[in-house]
């Protein structure tokens, strides 16, 4: 499928798959160990996860984003992508994704660091 690249948002206790395993199959791993249910990264993670993403994009290679119910955590990364890299808005960014998957939900904390960090976009604030 092209893939490439993972980015996986689980704690140490949830990753079933260690970075020694994709590198074996020719993939780049990225761990940034988020608290599930009511944690959102940081906009910092977030801004290393779309660089790296962004990487990957311009060479043509699949990614794949993850967290443990594929629901919260890794959709906060992808909206932030879109909102980035597609000029999305965040309305824009979640139907798109809700479109492909619609069992996202975020957290109130999540869709506060979106938010915050579409600001930070329109302004150029972003440590990117």
């Amino acid at each position: 499928m092209g893939v490439r690249a993972v980015v996986s948002l689980t704690e140490p206790f949830e990753t079933l798959v260690p970075s020694t395993k994709y590198l074996a199959h020719g993939m780049e791993h990225l761990q940034i160990p988020t608290p599930d249910y009511y944690a959102a990264p940081s906009i910092e993670d977030i801004c290393g996860a779309l660089d790296f993403m962004h990487g990957h994009a311009l060479k043509g290679n699949g990614i794949y984003v993850h967290c443990k119910a594929g629901r919260g955590r890794s959709t906060t990364v992808v909206l932030c992508y879109l909102i980035r890299f597609k000029n999305m808005t965040p309305e824009a960014a979640w139907n798109q994704t809700w479109s492909k998957r619609p069992r996202i939900a975020l957290t109130s904390a999540q869709e506060k660091v979106v938010l915050q960090f579409d600001r930070l976009n329109r302004i150029g604030g972003l440590p990117l």
